[in-house]
């Protein structure tokens, strides 16, 4: 059962949310991982999605849920593997009906679509792009000084901000950041496995009547010249 008292002081209450009020560009941030679907929606409103590799998202899932959440009672990732590829994981559910709905929104003004691979590619382009999504305009100086902070390695150094809750009572610390990778699966995932990923997720894509260039969001070659003006 987790700690009540963490849980209670793991979120900031919204009224004390408010250092936005004090920044230059006086916008308010939220993260989230919910579905499209499942937001409020205002024209006034910007929305970023960044979607990964379905196999990045998978294996970083489960060492995060091992380390961080079930411990020894994790499911072995072969069982995982099995999960995921049906969209039954602890992870949020389906990575092809999150990844889809955002991708149909993409025609909006105020909807970006980003893919993982193109940031790690190109971090300070995605960086610009970005800033003059949201309307911000900065120095150059500013710019690089975004890029060394989104880096992996200055994340990694700050990682404890960044660290859920203290809930796990075998953990003496617990952590957010693993290793940033793009592609990285292969590590874990057999070809067998990856290929049960890539098929289950097209096959889900496919029933929802998405178009979203899946082997581009994998970072494969790109399979339409215009994939680049969305992602």
């Amino acid at each position: 059962m987790l700690n009540t008292r963490t849980m209670r002081n793991y979120a900031i209450p919204v009224e004390k949310a408010n250092d936005w009020l004090t920044a230059p560009e006086r916008k308010r941030i939220i993260k989230t991982h919910l579905n499209w679907e499942l937001l409020p929606y205002s024209k006034e409103a910007r929305y970023i999605a960044v979607i990964r590799d379905p196999k990045d998202v998978f294996v970083s899932s489960y060492f995060f849920i091992r380390e961080n959440l079930l411990g020894n009672a994790m499911p072995p990732m072969r069982t995982w593997c099995r999960l995921f590829a049906a969209g039954k994981s602890l992870a949020g559910g389906s990575w092809a009906a999150n990844a889809a709905g955002y991708w149909s929104q993409r025609h909006r003004d105020n909807v970006l679509i980003l893919s993982f691979a193109s940031m790690k590619r190109d971090l300070e382009g995605a960086v610009r792009r970005i800033a003059l999504f949201l309307d911000i305009h900065v120095s150059d100086e500013i710019i690089q000084e975004v890029c060394s902070r989104a880096s992996f390695e200055y994340m990694k150094s700050i990682d404890r901000r960044f660290a859920p809750y203290q809930g796990a009572p075998w953990r003496k610390r617990t952590w957010m950041m693993r290793t940033g990778r793009q592609g990285g699966a292969s590590e874990f995932l057999t070809p067998s496995q990856q290929a049960q990923i890539d098929a289950s997720c097209r096959a889900e894509l496919q029933r929802a009547g998405s178009d979203l260039p899946y082997d581009y969001i994998c970072g494969r070659p790109r399979e339409h010249a215009d994939d680049s003006a969305r992602v």
